[in-house]
């Protein structure tokens, strides 16, 4: 795959516009909610590269998010792959998504990012009752 991701789960996400920064807030590897069934609310960051001579408009890339039975819980588009770097630095886009989805279960969750349905990343986090 001509492209690379990462993923972090993270409780909040905010991105400055004039630094052109994100800041992460509390990543989450476990989440303890306070009832069944419920509303799952995570922010994810992805921080894709790619190589320099990739026709980016052929990529479709989108992110789900599994429930411990493997069962599809969220499924969406993500934004258009573009790079906004400049020249002297490896070609890449970085952005962030709030999620929602039903938790009617304790177990691990996966959140699965792909390009052209092909699975480039997942990232767990387990989800229980306080």
């Amino acid at each position: 795959m001509d492209i690379n991701c990462q993923i972090l789960v993270a409780e909040n996400i905010e991105f400055d516009p004039i630094g052109k920064q994100h800041t992460i807030f509390k990543v989450l590897n476990r989440m303890s909610l306070p009832t069944f069934p419920t509303v799952a609310i995570t922010n994810v960051y992805f921080k894709y590269l790619f190589n320099e001579e990739l026709e980016l408009n052929s990529y479709v890339c989108s992110v789900k998010v599994l429930d411990p039975l493997d069962e599809i819980v969220y499924e969406a588009m993500l934004p258009e792959l573009k790079n906004f770097r400049s020249k002297e630095m490896l070609p890449g886009i970085d952005g962030m998504v709030e999620i929602r989805f039903p938790v009617t279960i304790s177990g691990n969750y996966k959140y699965i990012i792909c390009a052209n349905k092909e699975e480039i990343c997942k990232y767990p986090l387990y989800i229980d009752k306080q």
